[in-house]
């Protein structure tokens, strides 16, 4: 008994137990943020002693925290990570390390990041996407792909909610203001098969919403504009104008908040534009969303339903009205792990009139049923990975026109896609993959080519592609590409294609990025002999200078061979004149004429 009260005041006293250690292992404990703020993940964690040898080594986690064992006392902390510059702080005491790291964040990202996007000159977003690595955008910035693929036409994420025109194929750019667009993200043409349809030429994601900051925007000059984006709790209001010779108006309302252990966003959406004497007088846009996210520790779960209407008015001699709605609801189950799968299902109804009166009356209508289930597994290592996926897609038809007999069909199609790549030892890298999509035909194609009576024609798309990469985790990343794509059933076309991209951080403060893409689209007619079209390159130059002190010179150079091969520049000065308010310069070209705005930043 006193042997037993004897180790019990013992261990009161903070005492070593007989037969325990005297001491526990000591520990660094602290975490990485870039100088965005942002968590750094796998950032290396080196400590040394006061002599510089090294007693004890790690890595921080995803939230960026790291907990380092040491075999001796660390007098200095070295940390390190992928595109970033070293940091050694001091590790006197027991505290814990703050650490801020200077990230190179034109080598994390190819997409614009918020600031970029407020910094930018250009009005239209689709604009913005054409600094992206071998993303070319149509002349009038309403249209935008990767690669050029899928007729220069990728598939766009209005906050979530595929954006699609029936009766036109248009795209959803035009419902975007200038500066209004707060986040971007791009989804690879290799994902098409989770659509069913549309995104052969990539998917571009959209959306005004940004949590982490209210924002307000205001241009005067030849490109006036104006964006109100409040972050108000689980509110988030948002309006905004421009007008660079089309008017464009837009409203959204979204909640997003916590809701049954998963995260619950809602939003309304109405937008309009106006062109005067463009190719259509007014288009008009309206959306409604329900997005709900969920997440455990094995399991995150996604459910998004949306509905959408649109309606172009053109013309005064020939009175011209589209009129489209979009019905869409989808379902997505993802388990991460080293080998992480993915399965997946949508549905969506679309419907679309197309009339036409005057001298020349015509009509068109139709309906597309659309049901894609799919599944998809990858693992990401360090001598290699894999990204493989499968989608079965029915599509069921029916239109009528007035230029022959009505029309329906129903197909299913199997959409696999395949994409590996693997290290070479060193910072290179090689990658290839053969992905596969599919288009149901506009209103527009009907009209134009009316399929016989009970048959459903869909185009097929096969894209193979290959490439070569440098990338050593320091300031220089190189990327090559080189493509095929086939486009079967309607009007047969192949594009051949091979790009570079350059990303250089000459300094901490200069980062130089550049690319160029040169395509070769060669079309089929009725399978006769081939017709070589006009060559489809861009080529880009941009250079940026940000010091820490938030001023920002942008200089771009871009030269697009489709057009008139002239090769352009535009620039944009951003100049602190107050906590969180910034003044704004920019001048860009458009084929009308250049265009000069002075504006004011605040978020």
């Amino acid at each position: 008994m006193l042997k037993i009260l004897l180790l019990a005041a013992a261990f009161a006293l903070g005492a070593p137990l007989p037969g325990a250690a005297a001491d526990l292992a000591p520990l660094v404990v602290g975490s990485v943020r870039d100088q965005q703020g942002a968590a750094v993940d796998g950032a290396l964690i080196r400590a040394f002693d006061a002599q510089g040898s090294p007693v004890g080594s790690g890595r921080s986690d995803r939230a960026g925290t790291f907990a380092v064992p040491l075999s001796g006392q660390a007098s200095r902390v070295d940390v390190s990570c992928r595109h970033c510059r070293l940091v050694s702080v001091s590790a006197q005491g027991d505290e814990p390390l703050a650490v801020i790291v200077e990230r190179f964040t034109a080598l994390e990202s190819d997409v614009p990041e918020a600031r970029d996007l407020s910094a930018l000159p250009y009005q239209r977003i689709g604009d913005d996407l054409g600094l992206m690595p071998f993303v070319i955008p149509s002349a009038d910035g309403d249209e935008v792909s990767e690669l050029g693929l899928n007729h220069g036409q990728g598939l766009v994420l209005d906050d979530g909610a595929p954006a699609y025109d029936l009766s036109t194929g248009k795209s959803g750019l035009a419902d975007f203001p200038g500066r209004y667009v707060r986040q971007i993200s791009v989804i690879d043409p290799s994902h098409a098969f989770e659509y069913g349809s549309y995104a052969g030429g990539g998917t571009f994601a959209l959306d005004q919403l940004d949590p982490q900051e209210s924002f307000v925007s205001g241009d005067a000059g030849q490109a006036p504009s104006f964006a109100v984006e409040p972050s108000l709790g689980v509110l988030f209001p948002a309006v905004g104008v421009s007008n660079d010779g089309t008017l464009q108006r837009r409203a959204d309302f979204d909640v997003d908040e916590p809701f049954a252990g998963g995260v619950l966003r809602t939003g309304l959406t109405e937008a309009d534009e106006f062109d005067q004497p463009g190719e259509y007088g007014t288009r008009a846009f309206d959306l409604a969303r329900i997005d709900y996210a969920t997440a455990s520790r094995r399991y995150r779960t996604f459910v998004d339903l949306d509905a959408s209407g649109s309606q172009v008015t053109q013309g005064a001699a020939a009175p011209t009205d589209y009129r489209a709605s979009y019905l869409y609801g989808a379902f997505r189950l993802e388990h991460p792990g080293p080998v992480s799968w993915t399965a997946g299902a949508t549905l969506s109804s679309q419907s679309g009139l197309w009339t036409q009166s005057g001298s020349y009356p015509f009509a068109v209508s139709g309906n597309v049923t659309s049901q894609t289930a799919f599944v998809e597994a990858q693992s990401d290592g360090s001598v290699g990975g894999f990204f493989a996926g499968l989608g079965l897609a029915r599509e069921r038809d029916a239109q009528t026109t007035d230029a022959g007999a009505p029309f329906a069909g129903d197909q299913s199609a199997l959409l696999p896609s395949l994409q590996g790549h693997l290290s070479l030892g060193g910072p290179f890298s090689l990658r290839a993959g053969v992905s596969t999509s599919l288009n149901v035909p506009t209103l527009l194609y009907s009209y134009a080519d009316v399929p016989p009576q009970g048959s459903l024609v869909i185009e097929r798309g096969k894209l193979q592609e290959a490439g070569l990469d440098y990338d050593a985790g320091g300031r220089l990343r190189v990327e090559t590409v080189a493509f095929r794509e086939d486009l079967r059933n309607i009007d047969d076309q192949r594009l051949v294609g091979i790009g570079a991209s350059i990303v250089w951080q000459v300094a901490p403060d200069l980062s130089l990025r550049a690319w160029s893409l040169r395509d070769s689209p060669l079309g089929f007619e009725n399978n006769e002999a081939p017709i070589v079209s006009p060559t489809l390159s861009r080529a880009v130059l941009w250079a940026t200078y940000e010091s820490p002190s938030g001023i920002r010179f942008d200089a771009i150079a871009h030269r697009d061979v489709n057009s008139q091969q002239v090769t352009e520049l535009d620039g944009d000065a951003l100049l602190p004149i107050w906590p969180r308010v910034s003044l704004d310069l920019g001048t860009f070209r458009r084929s009308d004429g250049r265009r000069y705005s002075v504006g004011l930043r605040f978020r």
